[in-house]
């Protein structure tokens, strides 16, 4: 029988705690830094290119290994008591990655294309020091084998300053068309 020590179930607990406030935050929050915000719309400009250019270790790259990638399936949902379409950590996001790259995932190959268009970025500072929290509109649209599905939302991101760069967190997809269901969800990061 396996057994969560303590320890680990605080942690568990806390993370859930904290993506659920990261959500919970856009509905009270103030107005957004200017400066925060340029430094998070040229961030999610270039995750955006990465993932629609299919650069995909490059993007792995950007994560901090403490991720968190979650996608809800309705934007009130509960990490720790509704079901999700994803709730990634590192190791699962790099196992996503080698996925991606799978000539026997039939369901992505050949594989797609996706275009990203980001928009209404704003961002605030957090307690954490050198982190963020950014909120933008996005619009997907996947492409394949002459097929198309268009999906869009809001996504949130936790970055956190490493040095002269930034690091993906935390990245929480709230997409409400997706509960209606779509081709398949290997495609979506």
């Amino acid at each position: 029988m396996n057994v969560i020590a303590p320890e680990g179930s605080r942690r568990v607990r806390a993370l859930y705690a904290s993506l659920e406030a990261d959500v919970a935050f856009l509905a009270e929050a103030p107005s957004a830094d200017p400066a925060l915000s340029g430094i998070a719309a040229a961030f999610l400009a270039g995750e955006a290119r990465l993932l629609d250019c299919r650069a995909f270790e490059r993007w792995l790259a950007l994560w901090d290994e403490d991720a968190a990638f979650w996608v809800p399936l309705t934007s009130d949902g509960s990490v720790g008591a509704d079901q999700a379409l994803f709730f990634d950590d590192h190791r699962r996001l790099t196992e996503r990655i080698w996925r991606m790259r799978d000539t026997s995932a039939w369901a992505l190959y050949p594989p797609g294309e996706t275009v990203r268009v980001i928009g209404s970025v704003e961002a605030w500072p957090l307690e954490a020091e050198g982190e963020i929290i950014a909120s933008s509109t996005l619009s997907i649209q996947y492409t394949r084998t002459q097929s198309q599905f268009v999906t869009a939302g809001r996504q949130v991101h936790r970055l956190r300053r490493r040095g002269d760069d930034w690091r993906l967190v935390r990245k929480i997809l709230l997409l409400p068309a997706q509960s209606g269901g779509t081709p398949h969800l290997g495609w979506l990061l």
